[in-house]
């Protein structure tokens, strides 16, 4: 049961594996058992976060650090500085550092003076005036880890408190927030034996926790810190000690050993699944048995029930909610959603099975659950899409149509860019790259990982051969040249970028601006929902160049003939205007926030809309 307890929580297989071949800590009432936990939580870290593992990714700050080089705080005119853009993108992705509008850009100014000298006094690390980036600063830095969620308790893991990332101290807010790491180190406390009064299991770190954080760390000899803290050396006495006793059986797990379809799954998949319901807390539990107890699920053949069975292992509950709902989910003409295939016959729960226990790359393996949970959610709910502060448009629109109506295809795409490679073989020939920088969080906040590494793709694909794609600057460029040109796709691109995607030529049309009858008449015979369409959103600015500045894409949803609207999705995404709004530049009105959908009345949309495309094998919708 212990082991696979550690990969439930983690999501990992790291945390077992190195149990395995650790010596073992018999004696716990010890200073020696005590030495060896230390040993043991100092060879995890080397494991986790070994400071070669960063070199590749950070050459900028491993030169500072290899050549003892320092940075100083600019004043008045900002430079570009590799080592400070390193330094801004680990300070976003593992410290939530707030840099201010201008964001990753590489200067040393007051906003990054600002949080380098917060990460500095987290760190202990003496601060000079002015505030800089040297060897210390850059080396602790670099050894943080891990590289998400480090001071998010609210979306933490087992992992992040094992590696000596995060710590929990008892918090003072009033009321108390709710975070499930708490909930599963309040499961541990609880099998190891420790009352936590009433309340039990719920995810708050208050009085009664805190007296049974106290008792375990006083009864293992651990050391005792003020304010009282979950921290790396008692989450590892925890699980190194969980119980081997029976535990009476929830009324689920009982359900489950009557179940015929429960007998015929593989006995390591059963047990590793009850050891889970045991051991993981209500939520969890729920969650999962919502997914077990759908008749959709029992309708699904058997391997694919136990595809099922492993993603759900790994999601989080919020990933397992939106499961459930996606087995009931079907495309307008009956396909099943989890069950659509790409052109090469993998299906959407094929590649949801591959996130959950394939190889990633290293900066989504270590937020597996999380990766895997908003993948799903924008399988069910593809209106999240959203290009957020970045020039994507075309990109983030034609997200959104695959998630609608291609899934299967928009699955694969999105898993193999997930993968150690990060590439796709496409059915023309091509092959979709991850752009290399993409892994890193950038301006757009709104967008998740899965939009930035699919949009940036899309971007640096639909580019052509003579420019790259950088999402953290949004523009392209020639390698090893000072070209570049702005971000945002031409037609002629846009309409390459769908066939290499598809194998397919789109069928599209185009409207000279003084002539948008032709473009109306198409409309009104019928055009499919979610039709790439792209309109003349501002007029040009001086020195601004056709196709590219000024343009917007959306979706299409549907031209009301009587009110004489047309509605759309905008892929800004959710808006902050009510729904109502009125909305200037264009002349537009917002009909549904949460979905991006706007309508424009139609007179101002057909004399604006200058491309209509049509993404080949859509599926049809009234």
């Amino acid at each position: 049961m212990l082991d696979g307890l550690r990969n439930i929580f983690s999501g990992l297989t790291i945390a077992g594996t190195l149990a395995t071949n650790s010596p073992s800590l018999a004696h716990h009432g010890t200073q020696a058992a005590k030495d060896d936990s230390l040993l043991l939580l100092q060879g995890l870290n080397q494991s986790l976060s070994p400071y070669h593992r960063e070199r590749e990714s950070y050459p900028a700050l491993t030169e500072v650090i290899e050549q003892n080089l320092i940075f100083y705080q600019q004043q008045g005119s900002f430079s570009e500085i590799e080592a400070v853009t390193e330094f801004q993108i680990l300070l976003v992705e593992r410290f939530s550092a707030r840099l201010g509008f201008s964001g990753i850009d590489g200067k040393f100014g007051p906003n990054t003076a600002s949080e380098v000298k917060r990460f500095q006094e987290s760190r202990g690390i003496p601060i000079s005036q002015p505030i800089q980036i040297d060897q210390v600063t850059a080396k602790a830095m670099l050894e943080s880890w891990p590289p998400v969620n480090a001071l998010h308790p609210g979306t933490a893991t087992i992992i992040d408190l094992l590696s000596g990332a995060i710590e929990i101290s008892r918090s003072v807010e009033n009321p108390l927030p709710i975070l499930p790491i708490v909930k599963e180190v309040q499961t541990l406390l609880f099998f190891n034996g420790f009352e936590l009064g009433p309340s039990h299991i719920d995810g708050k770190f208050g009085a009664k926790t805190e007296q049974a954080l106290l008792a375990y760390q006083q009864s293992r000899m651990l050391d005792i810190k003020t304010p009282t803290t979950i921290d790396a050396a008692t989450v590892f006495a925890l699980i190194k000690n969980f119980p081997e006793v029976d535990i009476k059986a929830p009324e689920d797990i009982l359900y489950l050993k009557d179940q015929t379809w429960f007998q015929a799954i593989s006995s390591d998949l059963a047990s590793c699944l009850l050891e889970y319901l045991v051991a993981c807390g209500k939520e969890r539990r729920e969650a999962v048995m919502g997914i077990l107890r759908r008749n959709e699920y029992h309708n699904l053949p058997p391997f694919a029930q136990e595809q099922i069975i492993q993603v759900a292992l790994v999601a989080l509950p919020e990933g397992n909610f939106g499961l459930a709902s996606l087995l009931n989910r079907s495309l307008p003409d009956g396909r099943k959603v989890l069950l659509d295939c790409s052109s090469g016959g993998q299906t959407v729960l094929d590649s949801l099975h591959k996130v959950a226990t394939g190889g990633l790359h290293i900066r989504f393996e270590v937020m597996r659950a999380n990766i895997l949970s908003s993948f799903i959610e924008k399988l069910n709910d593809s209106s999240t899409t959203t290009q957020g502060e970045h020039g994507t448009c075309v990109p983030a629109s034609i997200q959104y149509y695959l998630l609608e109506n291609l899934p299967g295809k928009a699955a694969r795409l999105v898993e193999g860019l997930l993968g150690v490679k990060g590439e796709v073989n496409l059915p023309g020939g091509l092959t979709l790259k991850r752009a290399a920088d993409s892994i890193y969080p950038d301006n757009s906040l709104q967008r998740s990982p899965l939009q930035r590494v699919f949009q940036a793709a899309l971007m640096e694909l639909g580019n052509g051969t003579d420019f790259d794609y950088s999402n953290r600057k949004d523009y392209h460029f020639v390698p090893d040249s000072d070209q570049k040109r702005p971000t945002g796709l031409t037609f002629s691109e846009t309409f390459d970028l769908i066939e290499n995607l598809t194998g397919e030529r789109p069928a599209y049309f185009v409207n000279p601006e003084s002539s948008p009858e032709e473009l109306r008449k198409i409309v009104e015979e019928g055009v499919p929902r979610d039709s790439l369409m792209i309109l003349q959103w501002r007029e040009l600015l001086p020195g601004e160049t056709s196709e590219i500045h000024g343009y917007h894409a959306v979706n299409y949803i549907y031209f009301d003939k009587e009110q004489k609207n047309v509605y759309y999705r905008n892929p800004w995404g959710a808006l902050r205007q009510a729904n109502g709004s009125q909305l200037d530049n264009p002349q537009r009105v917002v009909v549904d926030r949460q979905k991006g959908m706007e309508k424009m009345a139609a007179e101002e949309f057909f004399k604006r809309l200058r491309v209509i495309t049509l993404i080949p094998n859509p599926t049809q919708r009234p």
